[in-house]
C-alpha cells in the first residue's frame, strides 16, 4: 500500500478510493459487516479485498 501511496498519481489514488467506497456502500446494502484486508505476501502489487466475513481477521477485537 506505501508504494502506492508514494507512486500513483493522485488521479489514480483518488479513482481507487472512491471505488473501494463504492464497492463498501453497495456491499453494506447486503452485510451487516464487511472486513476490508490487504496483504503483501505472495503479490507484487497492491490489492485490497471486500470480505462479508472475518476470512482473515485472527483477533476477536473486529469482528
Amino acid at each position: 500500500m506505501k508504494d502506492f501511496i508514494d507512486n500513483a498519481s493522485i488521479t489514480q489514488q483518488k479513482y481507487f478510493w472512491k471505488r473501494v467506497a463504492k464497492e463498501i456502500k453497495k456491499m453494506l446494502k447486503i452485510y451487516d459487516k464487511v472486513y476490508i484486508n490487504t496483504h503483501g505476501l505472495g503479490v507484487y502489487y497492491f490489492h485490497l479485498r471486500i470480505d462479508s466475513k472475518p476470512k482473515y481477521y485472527i483477533t476477536t477485537n473486529f469482528i
